[in-house]
């Protein structure tokens, strides 16, 4: 007898399921009825078949499958038995088989299932399981002393717990009332918060209006009395540290100089008295663009006079008369983020700019 395994079904069966017994099949109520062709070397036999459903598929109802479900959703071919040389063989004339617009050639040691339709059958040898009965047990009839003691420990029972529900009660009733009264407490405390917030509130609004006449006033006098003119002074925040920005002879201008000190950062107004020796040919700087007052890398190539020849980094591009306050280095931490502005006659401040101001009074 010739042996067939799964690696021999020219794919036509990815997996096995081992035939069932007879006292399997009995415990099934419907069972799946499957005709099939099957295809060896030289014969082919035309056979039917009856096995268990999976249970992925034991929902399915009564009747033929349509083709393209068994076919393909199903592959109903996993669940047929490995071949046996047994019954009736009629040769064939060819060793082809066609299925689906496919062609295989069969070995001598190969086989080939063609599923022709599965349907879903009931199962008429099905044995359903026995009902068991149940024994009637009689219980035995109690006598009367016996219920009138579990009458009494019952009441007493009862009785107990009667009391603890009371004593409950009291509590639950006591908890309210420190609840209402937390509750009033808690209303008291955000009004009084609300009040406060309210009154703070007024406090600061009043401070600013103070603050903002004080400076009134100290401007009005500073145009008034002022005959040396006003300084401008850069300071960082993060460093600590302040310098001469800028002078001015009027206020509007030194207000001008103030913003720009905040907003160009490390530019001086005024021009510096010497070249700084760490500005030398070859060093790459910052130097502010012209057009647009912004700073972009550079490197020098040349110092003549106190100008600055530079080429951009961005663009290739020359510029030459550059002045000191037009470059600075690229590591500079000299970075101002506020500024201030000082009565050089009473020594007042008498405005400030940025984010983080500074108040000297």
């Amino acid at each position: 007898m010739q042996n067939y395994t799964l690696d021999k079904s020219n794919g036509c069966q990815t997996a096995i399921v081992p035939k069932s017994t007879y006292k399997e099949l009995e415990t099934q109520p419907r069972l799946a009825e499957i005709h099939a062709f099957l295809h060896l070397h030289n014969k082919c036999k035309i056979f039917k078949v009856l096995i268990k459903i999976p249970d992925e598929y034991k929902d399915y109802p009564l009747g033929d499958m349509d083709f393209m479900e068994f076919k393909r959703k199903y592959k109903w071919a996993n669940h047929l038995p490995l071949p046996e040389l047994i019954g009736n063989w009629k040769p064939t004339e060819t060793n082809r088989v066609e299925d689906d617009w496919n062609t295989y050639d069969i070995k001598e040691d190969e086989y080939y299932y063609c599923i022709e339709n599965v349907k879903i059958v009931k199962n008429k040898k099905y044995k359903a399981p026995p009902v068991k009965d149940t024994p009637i047990i009689r219980r035995r009839r109690i006598h009367r002393r016996v219920l009138i003691r579990q009458e009494t420990e019952l009441n007493a029972e009862l009785k107990e717990l009667q009391k603890q529900e009371d004593d409950l009660t009291i509590q639950y009733e006591e908890v309210q009332r420190r609840r209402t009264i937390a509750e009033q407490e808690l209303e008291d405390a955000i009004n009084a918060m609300e009040e406060v917030k309210t009154k703070s509130l007024d406090v600061k609004t009043k401070q600013n209006e103070v603050k903002e006449e004080i400076k009134k006033n100290k401007i009005e006098i500073s145009k008034k009395n002022n005959k040396n003119g006003y300084v401008i002074l850069a300071h960082d925040n993060h460093e600590e540290k302040e310098q001469v920005y800028g002078f001015s002879q009027t206020l509007e201008e030194a207000q001008a100089i103030a913003k720009e000190a905040v907003k160009m950062g490390t530019r001086r107004h005024e021009k510096r008295v010497a070249i700084e020796t760490d500005f030398v040919v070859g060093a790459t700087i910052e130097a502010l663009w012209s057009d647009n007052r912004t700073w972009y890398s550079a490197t020098i190539k040349n110092i003549t006079k106190g100008k600055f020849y530079v080429k951009w980094t961005d663009g290739g591009q020359y510029t030459y008369g550059l002045e000191l306050h037009q470059i600075r280095n690229i590591t500079d931490n000299n970075k101002f983020n506020s500024a201030r502005i000082v009565d050089l006659d009473t020594q007042i401040e008498v405005e400030e700019y940025g984010i983080h101001q500074i108040y000297y009074w």
